[in-house]
């Protein structure tokens, strides 16, 4: 939208790896991965992972392998990313589209942050450490 949040979004997720931490950014759909995953490898080439359903299951199998190892810092990808094998991040960014009310059905994405937590301890996930903050774009 021209508003400024990628700027944003890549200064929060320069310093947060200037801690040695990493970064989960959230996207609302498959179809905007592909210019956020641009704009991250754009600024941290390598260090940046892609995970969702549109890849294929060769393609998953390698990009979760370089996250499982320890490889990236940035894992870009819709919801199911947060499925990944992330280490201990500590910014989660959630994108919306233009004009959408949200993710789950309306609600604010700000009061679901603690739901990906959740369901990744289910789910065998790497226990994290410390505080996990989180960013929300609007349209």
């Amino acid at each position: 939208t021209g508003s400024g949040k990628t700027e944003v979004y890549l200064r929060l997720t320069e310093t947060v790896l200037q801690q040695g931490q990493s970064v989960l950014i959230l996207v609302p759909e498959i179809a905007l991965t592909p210019a956020v995953a641009s704009a991250f490898r754009e600024a941290f080439g390598d260090l940046v992972a892609v995970q969702h359903s549109g890849l294929s299951e060769g393609e998953r199998y390698d990009q979760w392998h370089r996250i499982r190892r320890g490889e990236v810092s940035i894992v870009v990808g819709t919801r199911s990313a947060v499925f990944a094998a992330v280490f201990s991040g500590v910014l989660v960014i959630l994108g919306r589209t233009p004009g959408s009310p949200g993710w789950a059905g309306g609600c604010s994405p700000m009061s679901r942050t603690g739901s990906p937590g959740t369901s990744r301890r289910g789910a065998r996930a790497r226990p994290t450490s410390g505080t996990c903050a989180s960013a929300c774009s609007g349209a």
